[in-house]
């Protein structure tokens, strides 16, 4: 059974936008390759994210969106909203 690689150019993740797949990253504790986009911000600017953190959500922006506070975290359940 032959798997298809996921494509997530020009998707859009939050405030990424995916441009193309780069180099994978090479986990340290395990020697598996995590597959790696370049991806543009709103804000303008470009970053390296793991696909699993923009498919689960758990990463939104190149970090202005925390720097501008647009993310508070609730103490009592441990986890972020808007």
């Amino acid at each position: 059974m032959a798997f298809t690689k996921i494509q997530l150019n020009r998707q859009k993740f939050g405030r990424l936008t995916v441009i193309e797949e780069v180099d994978s990253y090479i986990c340290v504790d395990s020697d598996t390759k995590e597959r790696r986009w370049e991806c543009l911000c709103t804000c303008g600017n470009y970053v390296l994210i793991r696909q699993r953190n923009l498919r689960s959500g758990k990463t939104k922006s190149c970090g202005c969106l925390h720097k501008q506070g647009g993310e508070k975290y609730n103490k009592d359940i441990g986890r972020k909203y808007k």
